[in-house]
């Protein structure tokens, strides 16, 4: 359990970093108790996978039905009904069911994606990756899924932090903020973040509740760089909407 909340990291070097920062310096102040969930390599590249092309919402739409369609139902006392994740055999089983949950063109990925985490074989290359290249590269052989999925997998399953998730919004940002061109935006993360880059990628969803471009550049500007409650669901809430 500590593994998996993070009890057992020392984000200091990561807050300070934040405080001298003109995008986390807010968020490095207000959120610095703040911890990543991580899970297991199969369910990052689902989570991954359904953010591909889509809003926040979108994606989180679509994993959430994906839980609900081929999840179990269970009950904890003092919080109430939620659900269990499907495994890999799961999706097999009745590969059709992706259609009900509405995830469109990435169903050939995600039954791409279980066929290969069902082979013991290909898990246990994953799970003995010596290095966060070499964990990416395992990943990039599912067909579908790019850097921006294997690397949030490496965030979310491993805590690893060396190779940031980057899609296009967060690229947009990085090129506003700090002002530099759109194909330079990564290397300037890197730079500023180092092997905390994948990190901050997150703590800038999270600090901007993954608005939609527009919106995100509009709270930039006017300097609301935390997350705000009146959103939701976001990435800070929404956990409530997994009931």
């Amino acid at each position: 359990m500590n593994y998996i909340i993070g009890l057992h990291e020392d984000l200091s070097e990561f807050i300070d970093t934040g405080l001298k920062d003109p995008f986390l310096a807010d968020f490095a102040r207000e959120w610095s108790d703040w911890r990543i969930r991580s899970t297991d390599p199969w369910f990052s590249v689902l989570i991954g996978v359904c953010q591909q092309n889509a809003s926040f919402r979108q994606g989180w739409r679509m994993l959430l039905n994906i839980i609900k369609i081929y999840g179990r139902k269970i009950h904890i006392e003092g919080f109430g009904d939620t659900y269990i994740p499907p495994e890999p055999s799961d999706i097999l089983r009745d590969p059709s069911k992706l259609i009900d949950a509405k995830v469109g063109y990435r169903a050939e990925t995600i039954k791409e994606a279980a066929k290969r985490f069902s082979e013991k074989r290909f898990v246990e290359e994953i799970l003995e990756a010596k290095s966060s290249e070499e964990f990416e590269r395992e990943l990039r052989e599912i067909r579908g899924v790019g850097p921006y999925t294997a690397r949030l997998a490496l965030v979310l399953s491993k805590r690893i932090y060396e190779r940031p998730p980057i899609d296009r919004w967060l690229r947009r940002i990085i090129s506003e903020i700090y002002k530099v061109d759109l194909s330079y935006a990564e290397k300037k993360w890197i730079e500023i973040w180092g092997k905390w880059s994948g990190l901050a990628s997150m703590a800038a969803t999270i600090a901007l509740d993954a608005e939609p471009l527009q919106k995100a550049l509009k709270r930039i500007r006017e300097r609301k760089l935390v997350p705000d409650p009146s959103v939701a669901p976001s990435p800070a809430n929404m956990w409530l909407y997994m009931k």
